[in-house]
């Protein structure tokens, strides 16, 4: 038998292309530009359908568009960067289908599909902005519901009442699940993922990378994303030019780029190295995914904790996998210019150079050697070179072969790599050990909530050489040519600069010189971030703690007892309560006869209306035990029978007011004659 097709209230059809408009949102950074005009247009489109402005689609354009779509969606989805398909697959998906919406199972397919869009957004972007729009979507999918099982009951009712009411019921829907997900939030404990989604999102883009080459690091200033948040105990960072942070060591060099010490990676951790004690810090990290596994830390680390992480002898530390989420941890560090060791292991690795080229390079240390130059003296003469003409600059020009000798004695500008590079290879030829460092040098202290920022266009090289007796030795050649790089901020410094954040067209960081107040708002919102991150998003750890505490010395029928017990009552005892109020869920006529029903039931189980019962047949057998009520039945069962079978388009209020007229002189006169009897 083929089931009639319920065609979608006029409210409800607005609903949807709301529903889906707002869905979308979240999803525009990801989408193509050809995704963003057709969705728009289909819109735009579907809401003139709706108002009856312009007819609806054909079926041959239907069809038309829909191979159009389908085939750039392929070509979208096949070139896309990690799940960034997935995206244009969901909103283009649901802006076909907006296309033939006529009925309550078309819109039923639209609800789905947006929370299914709903909930994938959370994968690209967890901000608390993207979690207000997520609850945005929520109360608009829930008002497309309302509206959708309406059954015409707002059809010409005035604007406001069609779409507050909705507003309404989904709101007190959201606040009654709110005791739920309290609970849920606080003691369910957290656990990986049933499946296993390879991910990389843009910070992989702006990121460090695992080898150096000048001109690399210098990209980095383009972009204004945020590296890691450290918070210090004692709400006390460092002095700037003390804040360098250590993220990699790079020893093997190829004549164009330096490598990192592979044969460091999964090194035992090494004992701590002592120096002052008032320059022990004591901080928590919370680093932003880069889908690498270096983790950054003060110079030099003396402890780290958290979870699956490897302190290597050269003072870097990384997490056994890549970061696709955000990951804290806890360390502690003594900042200081040297590292104190006795003993240099693979000497000849950091003394290694290449056979051949730039040989200008090679004549001018080999005339250093030829003086008997002491590593201090070799020292200077590297800081009088630098200091004689070479310019710090953004925009340096591109080095081709033999690219020292290009950048000592031809271009003598450049950034951090262009200083650090040429610096440890002179050392090398020298015959003084040495290596590069790759990792962030500043910070941005945020009062409002005591935190330091770290931004990727702070990445920073620098140099560390060995001088036996003293142990690794960090040599800065960039403050040697710009000092002020190293004792002010960067964006104080190059924010007139046009390659400074030119990837992040809309930060606010290139407006603060214009106008301070952008600053001051632009602070305030990353605190309010920061708390979100800490306390929402890495709530995990704190749980676990709150857990371990209530859970300390109980075995694991006390963790049941303790974690999944309440919940499964409250769940219980929720459950009662909604089929005890099962008639909740029937709407007010169906409310009426079940009222009818238990009330001539006190009087003779009889009487009770049976489920598959109509009302016509009910009242034939009400009348047959209360002949009396033949004079107001046929009013009301005709009233009743009107309004179930309106036709679309009709006005119900008229027909209301005439059927509660007829309903209520009933029920007085059942309930007068049961009371009797």
């Amino acid at each position: 038998m083929k089931k009639t097709l319920v065609p979608l209230p006029f409210y409800a059809g607005c609903w949807l292309v709301i529903m889906v408009a707002v869905m979308s949102i979240a999803h525009v950074p990801q989408l193509p530009l050809w995704s963003i005009i057709f969705s728009v247009m289909t819109l735009a489109w579907s809401w003139l359908v709706l108002q009856q402005k312009v007819k609806p689609i054909s079926a041959l354009m239907k069809h038309l568009v829909m191979a159009i779509v389908v085939i750039a969606t392929l070509a979208s989805a096949i070139s896309a960067d990690g799940l960034a398909g997935l995206s244009t697959l969901l909103v283009t998906g649901s802006m076909l289908k907006l296309l033939e919406t006529r009925t309550r199972r078309d819109g039923w397919v639209l609800v789905l599909a947006s929370c299914f869009a709903t909930a994938v957004s959370f994968l690209f972007n967890q901000t608390m902005l993207s979690a207000l729009l997520g609850l945005i979507s929520i109360v608009v999918i829930f008002c497309a519901l309302v509206s959708m099982h309406s059954s015409g009951e707002y059809k010409k009712q005035p604007f406001n009442a069609a779409f507050v009411k909705p507003l309404r019921r989904s709101s007190a829907l959201l606040v009654q699940s709110l005791p739920m997900m309290i609970v849920l939030f606080v003691v369910f404990p957290r656990i990986g993922p049933l499946w296993s989604v390879e991910y990389k999102n843009g910070a992989a883009k702006t990121g460090l990378s695992e080898s150096i080459s000048p001109g690399q690091v210098g990209r980095l200033t383009r972009s204004d994303a945020v590296a890691f948040r450290v918070s210090f105990e004692g709400d006390q960072p460092p002095p700037r030019q003390d804040r360098y942070w250590r993220a990699m060591t790079l020893s093997r060099f190829d004549g164009e780029q330096w490598f990192m010490d592979d044969f460091l990676r999964r090194e035992a951790t090494v004992a701590p190295s002592g120096t002052r004690s008032e320059n022990r810090y004591q901080y928590q990290v919370i680093a932003e995914p880069s889908a690498n596994p270096w983790l950054f830390l003060l110079d030099y680390p003396t402890q780290v904790s958290g979870e699956q992480i490897q302190l290597a002898s050269n003072k870097t530390t990384r997490a056994i996998k890549p970061l696709d989420n955000r990951f804290t941890y806890q360390a502690s560090s003594v900042v200081s210019d040297r590292f104190f060791q006795t003993e240099l292991k693979w000497a000849e690795r950091y003394t290694a150079v290449p056979n051949g080229g730039n040989p200008k390079t090679r004549a001018l240390v080999a005339q250093w050697r030829e003086q008997r130059l002491s590593h201090s003296e070799i020292i200077e003469q590297i800081y009088n070179l630098f200091n004689r003409s070479f310019r710090y600059t953004l925009s340096p020009p591109v080095l081709v072969a033999d690219q020292q000798d290009a950048f000592l004695f031809d271009t003598q500008a450049g950034f951090c790599e262009h200083f650090a590079s040429a610096t440890a290879y002179m050392l090398r030829l020298a015959g003084i050990p040495a290596r590069l460092v790759g990792g962030y040098q500043g910070g941005e202290w945020n009062a409002y909530e005591s935190y330091m920022l770290v931004r990727q266009f702070e990445a920073h090289a620098w140099v560390e050489y060995w001088q036996q007796g003293e142990g690794w030795i960090r040599l800065d050649p960039t403050a040697f040519v710009a000092p002020e790089r190293i004792e002010q901020s960067f964006d104080q410094l190059f924010g007139d600069d046009t390659n400074f954040a030119a990837d992040s067209a809309a930060s606010l960081i290139r407006w603060e010189k214009r106008w301070s107040w952008v600053g001051d708002l632009r602070l305030r919102y990353d605190a309010v971030n920061y708390r979100w991150h800490r306390w929402i998003l890495g709530y995990h750890e704190t749980q676990q703690l709150l857990l371990s505490d209530w859970l300390s010395g109980k075995n694991r029928l006390a963790l049941i007892a303790l974690v999944v017990l309440p919940v499964s009552v409250f769940l219980a005892v929720t459950l009662w309560w909604l089929l005890r109020k099962k008639d909740h869920y029937l709407n007010a006529r169906s409310r009426d006869i079940e009222k009818v029903s238990r009330l001539l039931e006190q009087k003779d189980g009889r009487l009770r209306r049976k489920k598959e019962e109509t009302l016509r047949r009910y009242l034939e057998r009400v009348v047959a035990y209360y002949p009396e009520l033949a004079a107001v039945a046929p009013a009301w069962l005709t009233a009743y029978e009107r309004l179930e079978y309106l036709p679309q388009g009709k006005t119900a209020s008229p027909l209301q007011k005439t059927y509660t007229f007829a309903y209520r002189h009933f029920y007085r006169g059942a309930k007068r004659l049961s009371a009797k009897r």
